[in-house]
């Protein structure tokens, strides 16, 4: 393994998103436009095979002879042009179609691919096991990002949109779903099959084809006149209404604020098994995972339905309008992601959606301190996954949330009404919403999406202020502190200030334009409260020192519960006060939000002080689990005897969420009452596996020797994949204290989860190889990215790669470091030692 990389930073000193010496992404040229695709298939379960015809209407573009069509792994028996036999070849990723002559421009075809496939990717095939019998035999597709080409020959770039009717043979016991309209379903009895007859008459990129087969239980419902269907596998049933039950509701609020009625004939989601992704959002039939399914008794503190509302956006932002390269990722991803959260405004109200967009900020600026900064729009990247991160989900939703606020309310809604209506059916860049916008609302937004979306990073604030008694007037000092490059500029923005001063209460708007302002507004009392932008809209950090009293102020009387979840983490540095302590305890019972009680007891753990976790002892019964979780996540912070007894109370919660909180805390206490208390934990089933989970992550803190063996028999099959997972992260957050006899077995371990055969155990396995510096592993590490079929899974692989390739260079600059520090000694040494001499024969 070649460790000589050196991780290069930005200008701002971020590392970059890149490897060195990546290239530009262009947009595909095409040499067609693919019009109509006739697909008829029979899918074998049995033999993980496809067998049948894809017929594509194109219509060239410019003079061929020829026309190219994505392909991997199939087996080509023979082609049609137009109905005639034609000359074919295939290539690695390509099957090449002779015309038979030089085709005119404007010119029609059609290509028909006679062929088979058992694919590697694109098409999943999933059944029952010696080790996990159980799981449902089901085949179902995940097209995105362009994988398609693995099971049918198609035009796999998404900047073209066509039709298709999709013939599904199957056997008789089994349902297939497909997108769009199902005209009808014929049996052949004598066969024992059955065809499912599929049309999507609306266009779509070819990435969004799916099918799925299987054996499935299903509800039917219907909103607004459109049949909505659910399908799981039958031992889940149960569990269908619990997950999907806010669909209609979902569908007809996108509906009425897009101000475009949802455009297809029908909406079923699929749960299905061994699933890489959350959820897709497959024209009219969403694909969804089985790990996000929810029992009835989880409502209503936690559920699924920002999952299903995202999707559910996405049958507009990505499928009605889709962007038309990889580089434009977030006109899908960030749009999904700020539709899911207006979904909870509109829900739950604007408490639940200001604390579910500071997630997101907080999701992105972890990405962004952590990992890398980019553009949203980066025209660079290693690989089309890559582009599926935080910077184009949540920072793409924080700067449409500002966009919102920047337009009001109405001129949002009609630019977005413009944009939806403009480009329906359409492939789409950031350019063509800016354009959009201003057409609807007469706004020019370049210097907008110029420091929003093609530049990167957001603004760092250091804001104070003061007041003037004689002159009656407070001063608003701001200034913008983040290091500025070509990439991070100075940003624009305005900003909302709350004033709060005796009865008066006041917001003025502010614009910020320059790297230091110095505001003035006439104030006839000293303020008690100021809040920089209250309702938290921008995407920013934002250092504002106040003293105590202003702070204890604003805990209890700040306008919006995320302005007094400020407070409370400003109060933080005050742990050893006792006054503050007692003021969080009365804000924790006083706070009707339960976010905000959740970012309390956050702030009582991190101070770590004997009254800190006296009241948190007394949250640990507050009447939401989410809060109860968060407290049980507190008192990890406490190596205390009653943090672990209380800890050990919330074992026994009805919520398993709860109980996992508190399990996963246990061994950060280290006290003698974890380890009896995460080996039970080990041996209770539960939801997802959760509480198995959380024990092996609680004996990872813990490090009991004792919890080596476990974990080793927990990491293989038959064990569940989430508690495999998890007793292999425990394993390798334990391998430096392993014993060296014992490491060994251990280091064969891990290394074979990186070539198992689940997808979800080679991506933990790969996430966890960071977790151990161990030069074999690392080595194995990087032989697996290079075999990794899945991009999602050789994503993760890269990551880790570069984080150890980052460590070992930072060890190296250290050693360089730690070399010129001795030489600089020596070289003092000497001149001292001469300098003695000097001073000895001036005294002579």
């Amino acid at each position: 393994m070649c460790l000589g990389y050196k991780p290069e930073p930005n200008g701002n000193g971020h590392k970059s998103f890149t490897e060195p010496g990546a290239k530009e992404r262009p947009i595909r040229d095409r040499w067609y436009d693919a019009e109509h695709l006739k697909l008829d298939l029979a899918v074998d379960l049995v033999k993980k095979q496809v067998k049948g015809t894809a017929a594509t209407a194109l219509k060239l573009l410019r003079p061929a002879p020829r026309v190219e069509f994505d392909a991997v792994g199939l087996r080509v028996s023979g082609v049609t042009v137009n109905g005639k036999k034609a000359a074919f070849a295939t290539h690695a990723d390509k099957l090449v179609v002779e015309l038979g002559r030089n085709g005119g421009d404007g010119e029609a075809f059609t290509v028909a691919v006679a062929y088979e496939a058992n694919p590697a990717k694109g098409l999943y095939f999933i059944e029952p096991t010696k080790d996990y019998p159980k799981k449902p035999r089901q085949a179902w597709s995940q097209g995105q990002q362009e994988d398609n080409k693995h099971w049918l020959p198609c035009y796999d770039s998404p900047n073209d949109k066509m039709t298709w009717e999709v013939n599904l043979t199957v056997a008789a016991g089994c349902h297939a779903l497909s997108n769009g309209k199902l005209v009808k379903v014929t049996e052949e009895k004598g066969k024992k099959q059955k065809t499912f007859h599929w049309k999507m008459e609306t266009p779509q990129v070819s990435y969004l084809l799916c099918i799925a087969v299987g054996e499935f239980a299903e509800v039917k419902e219907e909103a607004g006149g459109i049949p909505l269907g659910y399908y799981v596998a039958k031992p889940q049933a149960a569990m269908l209404k619990p997950t999907f039950q806010e669909t209609g509701k979902v569908l007809r609020f996108f509906s009425e604020k897009i101000g475009y009625p949802y455009p297809y004939p029908k909406y079923d989601q699929v749960v299905i098994a061994d699933f890489m992704w959350g959820g897709m959002e497959n024209t009219t039939v969403t694909t969804i995972t089985d790990r996000a399914l929810v029992p009835a008794s989880f409502r209503p503190y936690y559920d699924s339905d920002p999952l299903v509302a995202h999707e559910a956006a996405h049958q507009w932002w990505g499928d009605l309008l889709t962007c038309k390269s990889w580089s434009h990722t977030w006109l899908n991803e960030g749009f999904a992601t700020y539709f899911e959260a207006l979904f909870t405004e509109h829900h739950l109200g604007l408490d639940e959606f200001r604390y579910e967009m500071v997630g997101n900020a907080r999701a992105y600026l972890k990405e962004d301190a952590e990992k890398y900064r980019r553009p949203i729009v980066s025209p660079k990247y290693d690989d089309t996954s890559d582009m599926f991160d935080c910077h184009s989900y949540q920072k793409g939703a924080c700067v449409l949330h500002m966009l919102r606020w920047n337009l009001g309310e109405e001129l949002w809604w009609k630019a977005i009404r413009h944009y939806a209506h403009k480009h329906q059916r359409q492939v789409v860049e950031t350019t063509d919403l800016k354009v959009a916008i201003e057409e609807a609302t007469g706004i020019h937004l370049d210097w907008f999406f110029n420091q929003w979306v093609h530049k990167a990073g957001h603004p760092e604030f250091e804001v104070s202020w003061d007041w003037d008694g004689d002159a009656k007037m407070m001063s608003l000092k701001v200034k913008q502190v983040q290091k500025t490059d070509e990439m991070t500029p100075v940003f624009r923005t305005p900003v909302d200030v709350f004033v709060q001063a005796g009865k008066t209460k006041v917001t003025h708007r502010i614009q910020v334009e320059e790297a230091e302002h110095l505001f003035h507004f006439p104030c006839d009392e000293k303020p008690q409260l100021v809040a920089f932008d209250p309702d938290t809209i921008l995407l920013r950090t934002t250092k504002f020192e106040k003293p105590k009293e202003e702070l204890l102020f604003q805990l209890e009387h700040g306008p919006t519960p995320m302005n007094r979840a400020a407070a409370t983490q400003a109060l933080a540095k005050h742990a050893g006060d006792p006054s503050v302590v007692e003021a969080l305890g009365a804000a924790m019972k006083r706070e009707g939000f339960r976010g905000a009680r959740q970012e309390i007891a956050g702030v009582l753990g991190r101070m770590g002080t004997d009254n800190a976790l006296a009241v948190l002892l007394a949250a640990a019964k507050d009447a939401d689990p989410r809060v109860r979780a968060a407290v049980a996540d507190a008192l990890g912070n406490f190596q205390d005897e009653k943090a672990a007894a209380k800890l050990v109370e919330l074992t026994r919660d009805r919520f398993p969420q709860v109980v996992s909180a508190a399990l996963r805390n246990l061994g950060k206490t280290k006290s003698k009452m974890a380890m009896p208390a995460l080996s039970a934990g080990l041996r209770k089933d539960a939801h997802n596996d959760m509480v198995r989970v959380a024990s092996f992550t609680g004996l990872k803190e813990l490090k009991d020797p004792t919890a080596v063996p476990l974990a080793l028999k927990a990491g293989k099959a038959p064990a569940t994949v989430f508690a495999r997972n998890a007793a292999n992260t425990c394993l390798a957050g334990m391998y430096g204290e392993i014993e060296k006899e014992k490491k060994g077995a251990v280091r064969d371990h891990l290394t074979a989860a990186l070539r198992d055969t689940a997808h979800q155990v080679r991506r933990a396995a790969m996430e966890n190889a960071g977790l151990v510096e161990d030069p074999k592993i690392a080595a194995a590490l990087e032989e697996a990215v290079e075999k990794e079929p899945l991009n999602l899974v050789a994503r993760a692989g890269r990551q880790t790669l570069k984080k150890i390739k980052d460590k070992a260079a930072a060890k190296a600059d250290l050693r360089d470091v730690k070399k010129e520090v001795e030489s600089l000694r020596e070289e003092n040494r000497q001149l001292r030692n001469r300098l003695s001499k000097i001073e000895e024969r001036l005294k002579k």
